[in-house]
């Protein structure tokens, strides 16, 4: 009797639904989405609606005529990052051919997802037009000076291919997954719907625990350095389960999350934070551009990357970073801390919207620093100035 109670507890259990939150731009400034959002998934509005008349699939084809993008398919059984398996390099203008002219007709199994289109290398006419969110704009990942010491340390420029253009024909997905090294990361829809599950690490603590064999990537809140979340994959490239249907039976533990639910429309901007396993259901053809990104103001991803450093020093065998990246981590947070101005906190809002006028990745650092400095050369000045609204008609 205490067994089948026990079955049927677990196999009419659910875990805890939270709609994704949506916050309006115009009412979040950058300081404020750092220190209140930076921690959960999040819905951005109110920003980049004006590029869904601009990024529309035929202008994205002809301002791309030749680029490729990554061909992949989903596969349940795969133990591959977020369950996709590579197929091949085709053209963009095929790729959007076969999504509007020929996916739905193709049963699921056999449906393919375009992934991860460098668009700095295949298509760099789209900056004139698309610019960077005012949210992410000062990411680190993103400045000159920055990827020549990070490719240094790392021995790969891959990490800085972002932002990337995402083709999802309806009905594709992608399971469950971390990202790269656990960077959080932002999404602009462009075109279609696609559906969210997302389990932050913040809210499902209590699940985790040192994997058997390796600790790897695990976040960094409060003192206590945890391991992956249950049930994960090769370090969290994929989970065990589904998360859009989850088998609670096969999966107890699932019986204690938290997960986060939502429709991300075209216009609006997603945010996942640092670590959060997430997974994606397209329901309707979707366009997208994504970035991953360490933002100077994320705390929880500094935590983490100190964390991380941390078991580097006592250990530079273990599967932590290279001594190389954390002495470039390191080098950063230092260099900030002595470029940084303290009019900093005033003017960042202002700054961030002057930093939209730039094509991704021609903004000099010193952009910010020199203004700074102009600003504070005199208290008349100080006194006199009044941060400008931020204008939220384009990226």
């Amino acid at each position: 009797l205490f067994l089948f109670l026990l079955r049927f507890a677990v196999s009419t259990c659910e875990w805890q639904m939270i709609d994704i939150p949506r916050i309006k731009a115009e009412e979040v400034s950058v300081s404020e989405f750092w220190d209140k959002w930076s921690e959960i998934p999040v819905i951005i509005t109110g920003v980049s609606e004006p590029l869904v008349q601009q990024m529309s699939w035929s202008n994205v084809a002809a301002m791309c005529p030749d680029a490729e993008i990554h061909e992949m398919g989903y596969r349940e059984d795969s133990d591959e990052w977020a369950k996709l398996n590579f197929h091949q390099m085709g053209k963009i203008s095929d790729f959007f051919r076969y999504t509007l002219e020929q996916a739905d007709q193709q049963p699921e199994h056999r449906l393919l997802y375009g992934f991860d289109m460098i668009l700095s290398k295949e298509c760099p006419r789209f900056f004139d037009v698309f610019k960077f969110p005012r949210y992410f704009s000062e990411c680190l990942l993103q400045q000159d000076d920055t990827k020549r010491e990070f490719v240094q340390a790392t021995g790969n420029d891959a990490t800085f291919a972002w932002p990337t253009l995402m083709v999802g024909p309806n009905r594709t997905r992608s399971s469950l997954h971390t990202d790269n090294n656990g960077l959080p990361f932002w999404m602009v829809l462009l075109q279609g719907r696609k559906h969210w599950r997302v389990l932050p690490y913040k809210a499902n603590q209590h699940l985790a625990g040192p994997h058997p064999t390796w600790q790897f990537d695990p976040p960094a809140y409060g003192d206590e350095f945890k391991g992956e979340l249950l049930y994960t994959v090769k370090r969290g490239a994929a989970f065990e389960f589904d998360a859009f249907a989850p088998d609670f039976q096969a999966f107890p533990e699932l019986c204690r999350a938290v997960a986060y639910d939502g429709v991300l429309e075209a216009g609006e901007i997603m945010y996942i934070p640092n670590s959060a396993p997430h997974g994606v259901v397209n329901k309707a053809h979707t366009l997208a551009i994504t970035a991953n990104l360490f933002h100077p103001m994320d705390k929880a991803q500094a935590r983490w990357m100190e964390k991380n450093c941390e078991r580097t020093d006592e250990n530079p065998s273990d599967l932590g970073f290279t001594p190389a990246v954390c002495s470039w981590f390191r080098s950063r947070i230092a260099k900030r801390k002595i470029e940084l101005p303290p009019q900093e906190e005033i003017y960042l809002s202002e700054f961030m919207d002057n930093l939209n006028d730039y094509p991704l990745g021609t903004t000099p650092r010193s952009f910010l620093y020199e203004d700074a400095s102009k600003k504070g050369q005199s208290d008349q000045q100080e006194a006199e100035h009044v941060p400008s609204e931020p204008s939220h008609q384009e990226l």
